[in-house]
């Protein structure tokens, strides 16, 4: 195969003809067939490399070839733009992945860019060009004297020179973006590092086109260069760390992704253009190649798009639970037993909102107004269970797993070393020990209290109006979708704990919300409550609204799903609802009363199971879900979750008690 292809680069050559076309060859040849891993193209890159060195024409003829088609194509928007994210937004730039994934744009003609896009044209290219170690890669350049010519390497310092302005110029005005200065004032002035950035690269670029000595003279200003680069980074750092201070926005997330990617870009097109050693020119040429290839096959998918602008919003979102999950883990007996007695607190409230939803559904609403009235009846029960601290034991996974997701990246900042790493992992066991039994005693709690309050509250109402509080159809019917076999209650039961866990990271949002958008201070400035409300009590509602505005909103908006979701089905035609653990034992209690206890022993037993089961589902189910969310907010390999996973089934195994019972004093 070699061969043909080798002989059409040596024509080419001696006819001084150097095409698109014959790169295009070069390149297929080395690209592994769908059914090939991407190591054969390793096996490919070695034999034609094993040919170049033995060649020299055909080495010459390659060469040529390259270097040609990169003096006729414009390389600055390859040096720029590929790899770094453009100016249109989060919302505009998924649009346009969207549109552009049905109907691809047209391509510029001459320019570098498009050509690389023709050439590494399969959406995985990437993955066989990041398999040829970077060795090889260096190698490669180093028999084909890439760049070396003069001619060709003035253009190329020519080029690079520019892609430096923009780079610089793009930072500068990134660093000051109205919102960057507000959460940083310092940047507001001439001595900005983004400013001074801006103007060492005007004069770097200046003296170095216009002084030829310039080029071996000029370390002490490149050098200035790179401490100016590195307080910009350290800008960009303190924006990151002091999200609790100020929090985030998916527009300032974008600002910083966007930062940190033009000032690395900039930081590497400096090193190769001032590197004496070829073989470090080669080394970063290598990566920067590898990131185009990545970033051209990427360039219209709309996970990764989603992936890299998520990532810095999620650490705020969870960020905000993982302290409220901190209220949630026990660490000693008496701890335990204070979450239980909350818990029992909790169970209470739900078997009166258990008695208000059946009343509810039996009133025949419109479905609208019957769903709304169902997610009110939810929203301002799950509140006053906030209010007076009680706890509803399936809205903690949300809060406990970005406890845990927080624990183990913070080992990622303090533990480089993977040892090390491998060793906390070991640590971090016992907070699961505690999570899984602070989760078990709450559900027991929950369930404990709801359901003899609303068998007994099922009574008292039927004593005073002498009336049941559902009909008898409607009993048998709530004892049947408990079945976890013959309906579809662990299905049910797996929808509402995704709501649990959205409910979760709806919280986060609105914590970041509070500190993003100054809403306590702007309450005690501007708001008209504060001319209603004696100064004392506004203040502590001001103070109230800071630390709970996020709890709040979770609560109410986990009611709306839960109530709304039955009737959504139902107008769609879907078997569609929710099932929650502590609602199905206040439901079996309700049933089973009016009922008369008329059921069987078989019955009972399924019901109790199935009970149990959509307890297990929706513990679980939010439980992964958010880990999935905390876990991706901090960059938390797979491969450490998969260890960390593996201990923990350890030691269950060893001692499964210490998951459902406190030893600690």
């Amino acid at each position: 195969m070699w061969k043909t292809i080798f002989d059409e680069l040596k024509t080419n050559h001696q006819e001084k003809k150097y095409t698109f076309k014959t790169l295009l060859h070069f390149v297929k040849n080395l690209r592994p067939a769908s059914w090939k891993s991407a190591n054969y193209a390793k096996d490919r890159f070695e034999e034609m490399l094993n040919h170049l060195k033995s060649e020299e024409e055909l080495s010459l003829a390659l060469q040529k070839h390259i270097e040609e088609i990169c003096l006729a194509n414009n390389p600055l928007v390859l040096l720029t733009d590929i790899g770094v994210m453009g100016s249109k937004g989060f919302v505009v730039g998924l649009f346009e992945r969207l549109s552009y994934k049905m109907l691809p744009p047209l391509m510029p003609k001459n320019e570098l860019r498009t050509t690389l896009n023709e050439i590494f044209y399969e959406n995985d290219d990437f993955e066989w060009v990041w398999a040829i170690p970077d060795k090889l890669w260096i190698e490669f350049f180093q028999t084909l004297h890439l760049f070396e010519n003069e001619k060709v390497k003035e253009y190329w310092e020519n080029e690079m020179l520019n892609a430096i302005v923009v780079l610089s110029q793009r930072a500068t005005a990134l660093g000051l973006e109205p919102e960057i200065i507000a959460k940083l004032p310092d940047m507001d002035d001439l001595t900005s590092p983004f400013l001074t950035l801006s103007r060492e690269i005007t004069h770097f670029v200046e003296n170095y086109k216009n002084n030829p000595s310039y080029k071996s003279d000029n370390e002490e200003d490149y050098k200035h260069i790179l401490v100016m680069i590195q307080q910009c980074e350290e800008s960009i750092s303190r924006l990151q760390k002091g999200k609790k201070q100020y929090g985030v926005s998916l527009r300032i997330t974008y600002f910083i992704l966007r930062l940190t990617q033009n000032i690395e870009r900039l930081k590497t097109i400096l090193f190769i253009l001032q590197s004496p050693e070829k073989a470090e020119k080669y080394n970063r040429v290598v990566d920067l190649l590898k990131e185009m290839v990545f970033a051209e096959n990427k360039k219209y998918s709309v996970r990764k798009h989603f992936s890299d602008n998520l990532g810095y919003l999620a650490y705020k979102v969870v960020e905000h639970t993982s302290k409220t999950g901190e209220h949630y883990i026990t660490s000693n007996k008496k701890e335990y037993w204070k979450l239980f007695r909350y818990a029992l607190g909790g169970g209470f409230i739900v078997a009166f909102l258990c008695i208000f939803k059946a009343r509810i559904s039996i009133q025949h609403f419109p479905p609208f107004w019957e769903a709304f009235f169902f997610g009110l009846n939810y929203s301002l029960g799950f509140i006053m269970i906030h209010i007076l601290h009680f706890t509803l034991a399936t809205k903690q996974p949300a809060m406990t797993a970005s406890t845990i997701a927080e624990t183990i990246g913070a080992w990622e900042e303090e533990n480089p070393n993977l040892h090390s790493r491998d060793k906390k992992i070991q640590e971090v066991a016992p907070i699961i020990a505690r999570l899984v039994r602070s989760q078990f005693i709450s559900l027991v709690g929950n369930v404990m209290m709801v359901f003899p309050v609303a068998y007994g509250l099922t009574w008292l109402y039927e004593y005073i109006f002498n009336d049941s509080v559902v009909p008898i159809e409607k009993s048998q019917k709530m004892i049947a979708e408990l079945a976890p076999f013959t309906s579809a209650a662990l299905p049910h039961a797996a929808i509402a704990a995704i709501f649990l866990m959205t409910s979760g990271l709806i919280a986060g949002y609105y914590d970041n919300k509070v500190v993003y958008d100054d809403i306590p201070e702007r309450l005690r400035r501007y708001s008209w409550l504060r001319k209603v409300f004696p100064k004392r009590i506004f203040l502590k509602f001001v103070d109230y609204i800071e630390k709970n505005l996020g709890a709040l909103a979770g609560n109410f908006y986990l009611g709306l799903f839960l109530g709304f979701m039955g009737n959504i089905g139902k107008i769609l035609g879907l078997n569609l609802d929710i099932r929650h653990v502590t609602f199905a034992a206040g439901n079996f209690a309700l049933a089973l009363f009016t009922l008369k206890n008329d059921v069987s022993a078989e019955v009972i037993s399924i019901t109790i199971l199935g009970i149990l089961l959509i307890g297990l589902v929706n513990v679980s189910v939010s439980f992964g879900l958010s880990v999935v969310v905390a876990l991706k907010s901090r960059n938390i390999t797979f491969t450490e979750t998969r260890k960390l996973v593996l201990f923990i089934l350890k030691t269950f195994w060893k001692n499964p008690w210490q998951f459902f019972l406190p030893f600690e004093k």
